[in-house]
């Protein structure tokens, strides 16, 4: 919906489907050319392998804002390579809005203490400085229907201290992921999602993959080729029993796509187990 700040230049708007192909995504990119792009990280992610199979130049950007999905050290790197200007990270959730957010020292995230209430718990207690535990929000704002005390079924943890850029807002720590997305080995021992996702950033001829756990030990992997030539079976059955143990059951599955979710983000992985943080 067109607003009437559009008709005079502000904040022109331009929103392009989730579901549509890489390579329909970078024709009307390189078309609108836009100073600031916003995303999720997995789609932009897509887009820059696109660029490169068309040895295309990317346009300049002022401004890369991921948000929806868990930013790695990884993606970050490869995306302020490719627009030469660092991704700054929005954490929030559908039902509260803005939670936390980076500046341009990107020290932590600062939570939006002016409109949302966040506690960092694990179990029913407070979690410590420097603690993994749950978030959860009480909306200040929200006059129709009070959200008050809401699990919103992230981990993070608090960071000591104030960030350089002068903002006294309370920090958290990266956000590592949907509690519900852990991994369990033979032992019962928790894994993070982004821990284990990331183990597998490096392997080659794999473009996207997601973990799927339904029994502790057992975890199955989809993978979508980035050639057809790729064989990474024998690799990722290697680095995840680094990780999990030797006694992991690591079934591997090769498909053409990952589905997205419905609201278009692509999950790691999906674990059947409960919250290990209750």
């Amino acid at each position: 919906k067109r607003q009437w700040y559009h008709r005079l230049g502000f904040m022109n708007e331009q929103f392009l489907s989730v579901y549509d192909k890489s390579n329909l995504h970078l024709k009307k990119l390189q078309k609108l050319r836009p100073h600031v792009l916003v995303g999720f990280p997995s789609v932009l992610m897509v887009i820059v392998d696109e660029l490169r199979k068309q040895h295309s130049m990317p346009w300049k950007l002022k401004l890369l804002i991921t948000i929806g999905e868990v930013l790695t050290a990884e993606d970050r790197r490869t995306l302020s390579e490719q627009w030469s200007t660092g991704p700054i990270d929005f954490y929030g959730a559908n039902e509260v809005g803005h939670v936390a957010f980076q500046c341009v020292e990107r020290h932590g995230y600062h939570i939006n203490l002016d409109s949302l209430h966040v506690e960092i718990l694990v179990g029913n207690r407070p979690a410590t400085v420097g603690e993994r535990g749950e978030i959860v929000v009480t909306n200040l704002d929200l006059r129709v229907m009070p959200i008050i005390r809401y699990r919103v079924g992230d981990i993070a943890q608090r960071i000591e201290g104030y960030c350089p850029c002068g903002c006294r807002f309370p920090l958290l720590g990266h956000i590592a992921g949907r509690s519900d997305g852990f991994i369990l080995n033979t032992d019962g021992e928790p894994f993070s999602a982004l821990e284990v996702s990331l183990l597998l950033k490096s392997v080659q001829g794999v473009k996207q993959y997601r973990l799927l756990q339904e029994r502790k030990g057992h975890v199955r992997v989809q993978w979508v080729a980035a050639r057809n030539d790729a064989t990474p079976q024998e690799e990722i059955t290697k680095i995840l029993r680094e990780r999990l143990g030797a006694n992991a059951q690591i079934e591997t599955e090769r498909v053409s796509e990952i589905q997205r979710e419905i609201s278009g983000k692509i999950l790691a992985v999906i674990s059947s187990f409960a919250n290990p943080f209750y």
